[in-house]
């Protein structure tokens, strides 16, 4: 099963209470570069995508097949 990382962070979103602007801050970015991600405009770099795990208090495991 494949899930989307906008989903996962939606879960963490929701889970937390937080605003996409609070997502924004807490990964560094900015939220028009959220709105591009969410609406499938671009997509966040591995490096992008681990600070803002580690902003959301999770740590993010990359495993190769």
């Amino acid at each position: 099963m494949k899930i989307s990382l906008m989903t996962i962070i939606l879960e963490i979103k929701a889970e937390k209470k937080l605003t996409w602007g609070d997502v924004a801050e807490m990964g560094n970015v900015s939220e028009s570069t959220m709105c591009n991600w969410r609406n499938g405009r671009s997509e966040p770099s591995l490096s992008t995508v681990e600070r803002l795990f580690n902003g959301l208090g999770y740590e993010l495991e990359v495993v190769e097949k």
